[in-house]
């Protein structure tokens, strides 16, 4: 809160009971001035639950319950058989609202902090200042702007902290990625390479084998055209056998 700010504020709040507290109109001399209110006050009460110490404003009571408003605002009902040592002592309402919202800066100054402790515990400290203005709570109240705006610049600063983070561990993942797609690629490499070397092979062995299979049919025809010579050969000497068999005579008793 900016130092002209909180001047005027607390000049404000120094000025509300004086207004309250003045008369509507002249009074006549002797006339006696009206009684001043009460500053209100709040039922605290204080008492043992086991181990645990519990404290906070009562907001219901009967004969076997006790339901306590806790300094965050939340009701719990007690069953007067479970807790002991109970004290009860009234509490001005501005002190009261003051604790409120010490309770609620304290617990925003934490690393779990949100912003709704800081409007909490603003508005505690402004019912406070309402019921009983006072330099300290004036104090407080300004902290809590300040200490809110601090509070607002480091979860700035966490939030671009860790978007960097997510940046890098996006980076090294896509990365990693990647790695891991060009060593799938150099392994499909590797297979089509040796693959390729199959086939290479394959053909040379198929080509070796056509050349072999060529070879072999020239030498088939080769040898069928020897065998039609032959056959050609053969023919012509067996037809002039025959021919001479014609002409041969045998008598009867075979000379």
């Amino acid at each position: 809160m900016r130092p002209i700010l909180q001047a005027w504020l607390t000049a404000a709040v120094l000025l509300i009971p004086s207004l309250r507290a003045a008369p509507e109109g002249p009074t006549a001399a002797g006339e006696p001035q009206p009684a001043r209110a009460e500053p209100p006050t709040v039922p605290v009460v204080r008492f043992a639950l086991g181990k645990t110490i519990v404290r906070g404003k009562v907001v219901g009571e009967d004969d076997q319950m006790l339901r306590v408003e806790g300094l965050d605002g939340s009701v719990i009902g007690y069953s007067k058989d479970t807790v002991r040592d109970i004290e009860r002592a009234p509490m001005p309402a501005a002190q009261y609202h003051e604790m409120v919202g010490d309770y609620f800066l304290e617990r925003a100054s934490l690393a779990q902090g949100t912003p709704d402790d800081f409007v909490r515990a603003r508005r505690a400290y402004q019912k406070s200042l309402s019921l009983r203005p006072t330099p300290e709570v004036t104090d407080k109240l300004a902290q809590v702007a300040g200490e809110r705006e601090e509070w607002q610049r480091e979860a700035l600063r966490r939030k671009e902290l860790e978007e960097a983070q997510a940046r890098i561990e996006l980076v090294k993942l896509q990365k990693e990625t990647l790695e891991k797609e060009l060593a799938l690629q150099r392994e499909t490499l590797a297979a089509v390479q040796e693959q390729a070397r199959t086939l290479a092979q394959a053909q040379r062995r198929m080509d070796e084998l056509a050349r072999a299979v060529a070879f072999i049919q020239a030498q088939n025809r080769e040898l069928q055209l020897k065998l039609r010579d032959m056959e050609d050969d053969i023919s012509s000497k067996w037809g002039r056998i025959s021919i001479y068999l014609k002409n041969v005579q045998v008598d009867r008793d075979g000379r």
